[in-house]
């Protein structure tokens, strides 16, 4: 164990696999333990491309089905995990892997310090235990993961902590004394550690100050009734600032309204992964058809354009951001934009339309979007919803409905909210 605390000293980082055998329960797991822990500290990667991430767990589960979009486990996607991995500078760093040991999983294995075992089979653990310290790093849980009954601790005086975690059920959130218990270890053994954010905007310190909903023991609720709020918050920063930071977890309806509030400047998104730990969001061209780093599918509806864009393998590399180009739409109604990427990606194509009537983040949980940019007098306000709205390939969309007053949230608006900020 003392080796491991001078790794993670050295390194600044603890990165911690999550495994354990096929439908165990990794992916609640870990969602369930990050809000035990502070989000400015711990993060989870994603090194299977299943589809799923923080979004899944919130979600209507059928929806998720649905809608989620598997990748390919190929090389390009392990060199994609392992350089995140290499890069990250997160205290906690989890890394959920898939559910096989094999070649590609031991390479990303090999990049970490120390893992847990997530298992509905107890024969299965002794085989991810072994490959595990093979592998080099130091196991600091192992879990019994059964869908009923009672949490126990078998024994915490040691690592690894020996435990039954009951209830894994995708959407669930179990109250958990072995997550708890796990959750403690980790934030013992990082107490000395600092997440290195000079951000200038931090998620969830904006969250807290405008009292935005909480959500767990983590996160926030956030709503379109918030970014008013939000944004007369943070508006000053473009008089005062050239550059600035966002950090945090968010939804890119947040982090758009956000960037677009203190638009002329530049700014700068904090992600983990990449290798300077953020990525500087550029101006995006557009032309007819868009360009080949993303698939594109467009729909002209009656008052808006939906947008709606894929990463084609899945992995999208952030240095080829400012050669997206965005497909052309009409600038004298709004567009609805849609699509699964890094929260840099969507931000960047959301402001790529900033000079329309309108944009708004399609949120495909409630089936709904967000008013996120307004630039037309008689616009959606900022924060209003437009409820049923479908994905493209949903039959359901034909039946689309024009945007109504009745169906648009009541916002007290402030006299002077948002002055000086929907100018483009």
């Amino acid at each position: 164990m003392n080796s491991l605390r001078t790794i993670i000293s050295e390194t600044g980082s603890l990165k911690t696999i999550i495994c354990g055998p096929p439908h165990s329960g990794k992916s609640v797991f870990v969602l369930n333990l990050l809000q035990h822990l502070p989000r400015q500290k711990a993060y989870c990667f994603r090194a299977c491309p299943d589809g799923e991430g923080d979004w899944s767990g919130f979600s209507d589960q059928v929806l998720v089905e649905k809608i989620r979009q598997k990748g390919r486990f190929d090389e390009k996607f392990t060199k994609f995990a392992l350089t995140s991995i290499r890069n990250t500078m997160k205290p906690i760093f989890f890394v959920d892997v898939g559910g096989r040991i094999d070649d590609k999983n031991q390479r990303i294995f090999s990049e970490c310090n120390a893992f847990i075992i997530v298992s509905s089979e107890l024969a299965e653990t002794a085989k991810w235990r072994e490959f595990g310290e093979k592998c080099g790093l130091v196991c600091l849980a192992e879990l019994n993961s059964v869908l009923e009954g009672e949490d126990e601790i078998f024994d915490d005086s040691t690592i690894p902590l020996k435990a039954r975690v009951t209830g894994l059920n995708r959407g669930a959130f179990p109250k958990s004394k072995a997550i708890a218990c796990v959750a403690k270890i980790l934030d013992n053994m990082t107490q000395e550690l600092k997440d290195n954010s000079s951000a200038m905007i931090v998620m969830d310190e904006l969250a807290n100050n405008i009292g935005v909903e909480v959500k767990g023991t983590r996160g926030f609720n956030w709503q379109g009734k918030d970014l008013y709020p939000a944004v007369e918050a943070v508006s000053y920063l473009k008089t005062i600032e050239d550059t600035v930071t966002i950090d945090g977890g968010g939804a890119a309806f947040v982090y758009a309204t956000l960037v677009h509030a203190v638009h002329p400047s530049t700014v700068e998104i904090r992600d983990p992964k990449v290798e300077k730990g953020y990525v500087k969001l550029p101006s995006l061209k557009m032309a007819n058809g868009g360009s080949k780093h993303l698939n594109w599918k467009v729909e002209d509806r009656s008052d808006y354009t939906f947008m709606e864009f894929s990463i084609p393998d899945g992995v999208f590399d952030d240095t080829v951001l400012p050669e997206v180009i965005v497909p052309e739409v009409c600038h004298d109604k709004g567009v609805v934009v849609s699509g699964r990427g890094p929260i840099y990606l969507s931000v960047a194509i959301i402001m790529a339309y900033k000079n329309t009537a309108w944009v708004a983040s399609f949120y495909p949980q409630n089936k709904e979007a967000i008013i996120v940019i307004r630039n037309s007098s008689d616009a959606p306000q900022l924060g209003e919803v437009i409820p049923e709205i479908y994905p493209l390939d949903d039959v359901e969309s034909k039946q689309t409905p024009l945007i109504s007053p009745e169906h648009r949230w009541n916002i007290v608006i402030p006299a002077n909210a948002g002055a000086g900020v929907t100018h483009v």
